[in-house]
């Protein structure tokens, strides 16, 4: 048995494999409505069966002639639920009140009760008659658990996959129907489905006996039956509804509903065997039986990065980075950052060479960004960022104003999880007009930039990991010189990351530049302790390259 509740008038029961209803004053296994379009028990049955099989038709008819074999009185129709009218599948094509407001006297159609004879007789019309409805014939299966989720659907897990009642009608998941094409026998069909996989071939055999209702091991040419065809048919050790997902811990892998069906592809649950997952302050808990697994509920994160850049041709030159992002739920994450170059100290000479003194130059760029899923597979981003350069308080010369401007650009991207291992990204950084400072006629291209990334797990385990990735960056300025050209300018970036759980990682890397003459491997690694996340990587020392022993050091702490 089992038991679920969406509320104090909205429980659930399974008691000697029945279904019952609490609504707050009585239970049933059953429901009532005013049947004004059926007019006999096998249209009823067709409409709500959940399993189609032989058993189930002659249990179920039993039982709604059973139930239905007692009068049901004025009395106890004022105190029944809205009257109910569906279609032929069962479908609820309106409610509305067995009594008008303020009559006191029924319809006489209404007032009519199913007569024991037409109890006996399940073709007998019953058309405008009150008729109890079984919720089911009774479950045969072992019940493993029973949710009802945030619509109000009553979700059923058993050792035979998922059932789903939702008010008008059963939904069975995990299996599809396929005709047999030549007479056979169940484990020979399973044999064959298995390629060869004894061990295999009777587990399925044993699956297909029983959700098939098999009294014969013999399957005849023309025979539909009913094949195991995802998780959602496998045995379900634990139901949970979040506010807007369903999760699914079954014996092939975790799955969840929202809208739609998708395998939960977080670490290796999709695959594996899960016993539980429990929701605890918006923290996900999955338990495997080697394991136990926390999603964490998304929270904010800030991050600060420190570069000396160019530190062999001047120790005034470098680079601030400072972000935060947030999760809003059901919304997607925002995010801030701001970005901060500094050229240095730079002297200002006359025409002559005469020292006119010191200016700083510098760029800053304040950016909002907003990210969200747009599939169960794809995410989607944009940012606007507002950039203000300072090159200069002054023109040279005979100019006039200051080389200074500010100007506005977008970055879009996009990300693909093509599997649980394999990852797809691509981005377009700083679309937005050109950028001028003294002269308009001058103005020049903001750095717009074409990145693809692909990434992919080697080994992906409990505690090591080993994670290729592999980018390329084309800029977009320009695009004037022949294709051959265009494709020796492209920048390509491969790496490669060892990480031991979730406290180090170890990191090297390769930048390709043809056109720009940069060859040369790079090096980094990280540590996490707690909310703190420490990265550290390097270019090493090289005469060619021009950020040669660039170090860049950042620190991102979870709030």
């Amino acid at each position: 048995g089992g038991v679920a509740a969406g509320g104090k008038d909205n429980v659930w029961a399974i008691v000697d494999k029945d279904l019952y209803h609490f609504d707050g004053s009585k239970w049933k296994n059953y429901f009532e409505y005013n049947d004004v379009l059926r007019g006999d028990y096998e249209s009823i049955y067709n409409g709500i069966k959940l399993f189609g099989t032989a058993r189930e038709h002659n249990l179920y008819i039993d039982k709604i002639e059973a139930l239905n074999k007692e009068p049901i009185t004025p009395d106890s129709m004022s105190a029944m639920p809205p009257a109910v009218e569906t279609d032929s599948l069962g479908h609820i094509l309106s409610q509305k009140p067995m009594m008008e407001p303020g009559d006191s006297t029924m319809k006489a159609a209404d007032s009519v009760s199913v007569n024991a004879e037409a109890g006996a007789d399940s073709t007998a019309a019953i058309i405008g008659h009150i008729v109890r409805i079984p919720y089911t014939s009774g479950i045969p299966y072992e019940i493993t658990d029973m949710e009802v989720d945030q619509s109000g659907r009553l979700w059923i897990g058993t050792e035979f996959g998922l059932l789903r009642y939702d008010s008008r009608q059963w939904h069975r998941y995990g299996y599809t129907t396929e005709k047999i094409q030549e007479n056979t026998t169940v484990y020979d069909y399973c044999l064959n489905k298995v390629r060869g996989d004894s061990t295999r071939a009777e587990r399925l055999a044993h699956i297909i006996r029983s959700v098939n209702d098999l009294d014969s091991d013999t399957l005849t040419a023309g025979q539909e039956i009913l094949r195991y065809a995802n998780p959602a048919g496998a045995k379900i050790h634990d139901i949970n509804a979040s506010e807007k997902k369903v999760y699914f811990a079954t014996e092939s892998g975790t799955i969840y509903y929202e809208y739609r069906w998708a395998r939960y592809n977080e670490g290796d649950l999709s695959r594996r065997n899960t016993l539980a997952v429990e929701e605890h302050d918006g923290n996900l808990w999955f338990a495997t039986s080697r394991r136990v697994m926390v999603r964490a509920a998304a929270k904010g994160e800030v991050t600060m990065m420190h570069v000396n850049w160019l530190p062999e041709l001047a120790n005034d030159i470098y680079y601030e980075f400072f972000s935060f992002v947030q999760n809003i739920p059901e919304w997607g994450t925002l995010g801030g950052n701001i970005t901060f170059l500094s050229y240095g100290n730079i002297s200002r000479t006359d025409p002559t060479g005469n020292s006119l003194g010191d200016f700083s130059a510098f760029d800053v760029a304040l950016t909002l960004s907003y990210g969200t899923p747009l599939t169960p597979n794809l995410s989607g981003g944009v940012s606007a960022k507002i950039i203000y350069s300072h090159l200069s308080d002054q023109g040279a010369g005979a100019e006039q104003g200051s080389g200074t401007s500010t100007g506005l650009a977008l970055d879009v991207g996009l990300l693909y999880r093509m599997s649980d291992r394999w990852n797809l990204g691509i981005a377009v950084t700083n679309l937005g007009p050109d950028i001028a400072y003294i002269d308009v006629a001058q103005a020049d291209p903001l750095p717009r930039n074409l990145a693809i990334g692909l990434s992919t797990y080697l080994v992906k385990s409990d505690y090591n990991n080993i994670l290729l990735t592999a980018e390329m960056n084309k800029s977009l300025v320009g695009l004037n010189d022949p294709f051959s050209t265009e494709l020796k300018e492209i920048i390509y970036n491969m790496g490669a990351e060892y990480r031991y759980g979730s406290f180090i990682a170890f990191r090297a890397g390769y930048i390709y530049d043809r056109e720009g003459e940069v060859k040369t491997p790079t090096l980094g690694f990280g540590l996490a302790y707690k909310l703190f996340n420490f990265d550290f990587a390097y270019i090493p020392s090289n005469d060619n390259v021009p950020l040669a022993n660039t170090m860049r050091l950042s620190l991102s702490v979870g709030i």
